[in-house]
């Protein structure tokens, strides 16, 4: 158990050791880059590294470690080196989930919206800078763990009560129990969403005016409207729809509608719930 654990923290951290490296290059580039590629490849490149290889790995190697902490003798507290670690693991989590993550999603949404050098160019450079900045801590709190890890400083603080650490095995295992239950359910959820089957409009049957229409998922409301002269889809306006970046990364998809002339397109890379319940609304309107 303790052999199997310790092979699979060092391969996983080895693995984000060297895919931080090819992020951290890809993004210092990324003007060369994304004009060789194109700014939405490039966006998307980033976007799945990020949010497959670095996300899953990162999440994995705090499994690991946690469970490393509670099935052998080296504990969560009983060493000064150990407890850096985890200060250190959470701040890069904090840091993640609330810049890191966004600044990667918020990207590929406006370049796949085919607007970050036009209506959204100021937004797009400032989240290139926050990419970068974020990246650049990111990786040095990655190297920090692993510093930490290979000469471990500090001093012994104490040893764990053989008591105590067996209620926290069982503790930790109905965590990780209903932790991965939770997880499946909402990936589940999310899926369905996010595959949603929007069907084409034949345009040729619509008369000209403004179409209004609305879904509801988890509660909430969406609304949106949509003007139609000459057969044409020639406005998309929308009215309802949540206040935070993901769903206003979504109304990039009115963009993509215009362009595609119908609303049986792909949804926001990014931002593809929100997107997708838009346009589940605009369907909804020309049912009507």
């Amino acid at each position: 158990m303790k052999k199997i654990l310790k092979t699979s923290h060092i391969l996983l951290a080895n693995i984000l050791k060297i895919s931080c490296a090819v992020l951290l290059i890809m993004v210092i580039f990324k003007s060369y880059l994304a004009a060789q590629i194109g700014y939405n490849k490039f966006d998307l490149i980033v976007y799945y590294m990020v949010n497959t290889i670095l996300n899953y790995s990162f999440f994995a190697i705090i499994v690991t470690a946690f469970l490393y902490a509670i099935f052998t003798p080296w504990g969560f507290f009983n060493h000064q080196w150990i407890v850096v670690k985890w200060i250190l693991a959470i701040s890069g989590f904090l840091v993640y989930w609330f810049k890191l993550g966004p600044a990667v999603n918020g990207l590929v949404a406006i370049s796949d919206a085919g607007i970050h050098l036009t209506i959204q160019n100021n937004e797009y450079q400032l989240l290139s800078k926050d990419l970068l900045i974020f990246s650049i801590i990111q990786i040095i709190i990655f190297a920090l763990l692993f510093l930490i890890s290979r000469y471990k400083p500090g001093k012994k603080i104490s040893n764990v009560n053989l008591q105590k650490k067996k209620l926290a095995q069982i503790i930790v295992i109905i965590l990780l129990v209903f932790g991965v239950f939770s997880l499946v359910m909402q990936t589940v959820m999310m899926h369905s969403y996010r595959n949603m089957a929007i069907k084409s409009i034949d345009l040729k049957t619509i008369s000209n005016g403004r179409y209004l229409g609305s879904a509801e998922f988890y509660g909430f409301e969406y609304k949106i409207a949509l003007e139609i002269k000459n057969h044409k889809i020639i406005m998309v306006d929308i009215i309802n729809n949540r206040d935070n970046n993901y769903a206003h990364y979504a109304e990039g998809v009115k963009y993509k509608i215009i362009k595609a002339g119908n609303i049986n397109i792909d949804g926001i890379t990014g931002a593809t719930t929100t997107s997708k319940c838009l346009l589940k609304a605009a369907e909804n309107a020309f049912q009507k």
